[in-house]
Order: structure tokens, then C-alpha cells, then sequence
């Protein structure tokens, strides 16, 4: 039917992720390019902005923890930084 129709064109696909232990959050999936997995080692800095070198050019990081207050630096443990290119 026409209402079914309608209903399929209003849904979104999203990314889900999570931040910490227990944090969870979504991003359209339309916003998302790739998912990369880079080594921490790889992390360089411009300043103060974290980059990394991806496909010839230059990738500034944004550490979504940090910009939601939720922490302060890049795990400190880990190995490898799962990255969400948009």
C-alpha cells in the first residue's frame, strides 16, 4: 500500500558505536565514507590537531569522547584506533 511506501522512504540507516564501556551512539550512515583501523603509532600531530597520513593527504582526527566530554585522550592502551572517515 501507499502508507507502506511512505513509511520505507522515512528510514535511516545508522552506524552504531561505542565509546567506553558502556556508551553507545549512532551516526547516519550516510554520513560514513569508510571504517579504517589505524595502529596508534601512526597518530601524528599538527600542532595540537591529531592526524593521521591517509591516501596521500593528511586526516585530521576528532576524538568524539572529547568533544562530548566524555574523555580526554586516545585510549592510552590500546593498540589500534578504529576510525570513522566521513
Amino acid at each position: 500500500s501507499a502508507a507502506n511506501a511512505n513509511r520505507g522512504a522515512d528510514l535511516q540507516e545508522y552506524l552504531l558505536f561505542r565509546l567506553g564501556d558502556n556508551d553507545r551512539f549512532s551516526l547516519p550512515l550516510c554520513m560514513v565514507s569508510r571504517l579504517e583501523e589505524f595502529k596508534i603509532t601512526q597518530v601524528e600531530y599538527s600542532g595540537r590537531q591529531p592526524v593521521i597520513r591517509y591516501r596521500d593527504s593528511i586526516l585530521p582526527l576528532v576524538n568524539v569522547g572529547q568533544v562530548l566530554g566524555l574523555s580526554s585522550s586516545f585510549e592510552a592502551n590500546a593498540d589500534t584506533l578504529a576510525t570513522i572517515v566521513t
